[in-house]
């Protein structure tokens, strides 16, 4: 997460500087103000190869500043309280915590590159940004967990508001434990120019720490606790793309027998008194076949959709071939046999039906997680290079430091697109972002 550094050629006069004063620079007696002109000298040269990073955090910034305070806007006053709106909410607030100070703060060290001697901002920054960073794959771990949960084991005790707060603050306190050596480890460091005399300081690995163990063993736990991470995700999406993919070819899959599966049902009674009663439900017609036996042929697809049929309503027709008046004794038979029905229906329906609803909602969240862990490929490759070939920064020039500079501040990108993920996968929120915009604007 520390900055780039290139090498920049001194070989021309610092704009500013005479040649009488480059002389000087190159002997041993340098003022103060001489080293503050020449390091100034080099911000400006170098910041004309981070402008296109520049522009590319600013733009993360604006949108990421705007998109989460409509998330949080939405969510807070729109949506009922879920654990989901608990999860996206603490989300939104991470990502502000980025977009409002990270990302300044990168777009400053950029700029004073090698003036940056500000100690105590510097470890704000890089606590702020690790902290941040770190509470949102906690978050997303408890996310993926609530989705298996409601997908894979719909029947047992699923997450509730109260539990997902527990967990998200389990989240801040493990990222707040992980976090605090970000302090310690981060701070000033000193930076080399091609004039030997005159050093700069950049946000970086403090100088104290640059020949002990303890950063390297820090960043190595990190990036063990990140593919841990990404295991647990995976896992748990796995699973649920399992049980989707299993719903739905079962759920489509043709029937071998139409006449058992029937969207019709007709019951026949024989009562006590010899009179018969058959219901039937739709357009169908009565039969006269099986008279005088007590059989019943229910289609399971009315019961699940409706269950009007059961409450004498008009979706399903009652008659009595012997008599038009019913006695008291068949009526009561028949209500009681309704309710027998009607009670066995609904104790075999599921008490947390994995419906469209859901599949849509998890479908957004691992959408948030994917992005999320794209987002972060690109730094972790540029991080494994950077120690792998100790001089990869030095051979760096023109466009390979533009692209180098974009690219290691990749994982931005996950505090900006949050909300346009859930304007694509959510029509509520899209709907409801809309008009609050409009109004906003009229």
């Amino acid at each position: 997460m520390s900055s780039s550094l290139p090498v920049v050629s001194t070989d021309v006069a610092p704009f500013g500087v005479d040649e009488a004063t480059a002389e000087v620079t190159s002997s041993l007696n340098i003022s103060a103000e001489e080293k503050r002109r020449y390091l100034s000298y080099l911000d400006d040269v170098t910041f004309r190869l981070m402008i296109p990073a520049v522009v590319y955090l600013a733009m993360l910034m604006v949108l990421g500043i705007f998109g989460n305070i409509l998330v949080l806007i939405v969510y807070l006053k729109k949506f009922k309280p879920s654990p989901t709106r608990v999860f996206v909410v603490c989300l939104a607030v991470f990502d502000l915590m980025t977009c409002f100070i990270s990302l300044p703060g990168e777009i400053l060290d950029m700029r004073h590159i090698y003036t940056f001697d500000y100690p105590i901002v510097c470890k704000m920054l890089r606590f702020n940004n690790s902290f941040s960073v770190v509470s949102s794959g906690f978050t997303l771990i408890a996310v993926a967990i609530d989705r298996y949960r409601k997908i894979c084991r719909p029947l047992n005790k699923q997450i509730t508001i109260r539990v997902a707060r527990i967990m998200v603050g389990i989240a801040v306190s493990v990222s707040l434990v992980l976090t605090i050596p970000t302090v310690i480890v981060y701070g000033r460091k000193t930076v080399k120019t091609d004039n030997k005399e005159i050093n700069g300081f950049e946000c970086s690995i403090d100088d104290r720490w640059l020949d002990t163990l303890f950063p390297l063993m820090y960043i190595g736990v990190l990036f063990l606790i990140f593919f841990c991470s990404l295991g647990i995700l995976v896992f748990m999406y796995v699973f649920i793309g399992r049980t989707v993919f299993n719903h739905r070819r079962f759920k489509f899959r043709p029937s071998r027998d139409t006449k058992h599966h029937t969207s019709h049902y007709t019951t026949e009674t024989s009562l006590e008194d010899g009179t018969e009663t058959k219901c039937y439900s739709g357009n169908e017609k009565p039969s006269d076949n099986g008279k005088g036996m007590r059989s019943s042929s229910i289609g399971f697809d009315d019961i699940s959709n409706s269950n009007r049929g059961f409450d004498g309503s008009s979706e399903t027709s009652c008659s009595y071939p012997n008599d038009t008046t019913v006695k008291p004794k068949a009526r009561s038979r028949d209500k009681i046999f309704n309710r027998m029905t009607s009670t066995r229906n609904k104790a075999s329906k599921p008490q947390h039906k994995t419906g469209p609803r859901a599949l849509k909602t998890t479908f957004m969240l691992f959408i948030i997680t994917v992005v999320f862990v794209i987002s972060f490929l690109p730094h972790l490759m540029l991080m494994i290079t950077r120690f792998v070939k100790s001089d990869f920064e030095d051979s760096l020039q023109g466009a390979g430091i533009i692209i180098y500079n974009i690219f290691l501040r990749s994982y931005y990108i996950n505090s900006a697109v949050n909300c346009i993920v859930y304007s694509f996968c959510n029509e509520r929120f899209r709907n409801e972002g809309k008009n609050l915009v409009v109004s906003c604007f009229r």
